[in-house]
């Protein structure tokens, strides 16, 4: 994201777009051909999303990135699609909550807490549009787990911290 060279950027981030896109598609095809099958192995790109997904949240926060816009739309595209995931307390979807907290928690950016906190409140809602009011009362970790985070942050020493669980409480109840 710190080089001078457009067409160098625009290619480097095409081809991490791409490589997110297919880490996704694979941990999606992997759930579907497991179907009955519990004792088949699941690669988990946990660590590597560990890595990835700051970089693609500040790309995404950057206003003056060529790249902004597609990083954009896919970081909202990635919040969306983990919070289908109906695992409690999974290892892929605490990694993006992480992020996105760390993200509305930072001190010297103040798009990067705005775009976080956004991409928080659309967790959230995409969970509840994800599911049944059945299944919302039985089931709902993945809210709890972003609650979890925002109380967490809240009773933390650091002001920005503080600062951000306002921000994504905020977001999540608009």
């Amino acid at each position: 994201s710190n080089s001078t060279d457009r067409r160098l950027k625009t290619i480097a981030c095409e081809l991490l777009h791409s490589l997110i896109v297919y880490m996704i598609g694979k941990s999606a095809q992997q759930a579907n051909s497991r179907g009955g099958n519990k004792n088949a192995p699941k690669v988990s790109y946990s660590n590597l999303y560990a890595r990835i997904f700051p970089v693609i949240f500040g790309i995404a926060a950057d206003p003056e990135d060529i790249s902004t816009k597609i990083f954009n739309t896919l970081c909202l595209q990635i919040v969306r699609w983990f919070s289908g995931n109906k695992e409690y307390e999974n290892k892929e979807t605490g990694v993006l909550l992480d992020t996105l907290m760390n993200c509305v928690s930072v001190k010297d950016n103040s798009n990067l807490r705005d775009f976080a906190a956004v991409c928080l409140g659309e967790f959230v809602k995409w969970c509840i549009k994800q599911t049944t009011p059945e299944q919302l009362r039985e089931n709902y970790g993945n809210i709890k787990s972003v609650i979890r985070r925002i109380q967490n942050n809240s009773n933390h020493p650091d002001i920005y911290y503080r600062y951000g669980s306002i921000l994504a409480l905020k977001q999540i109840l608009v």
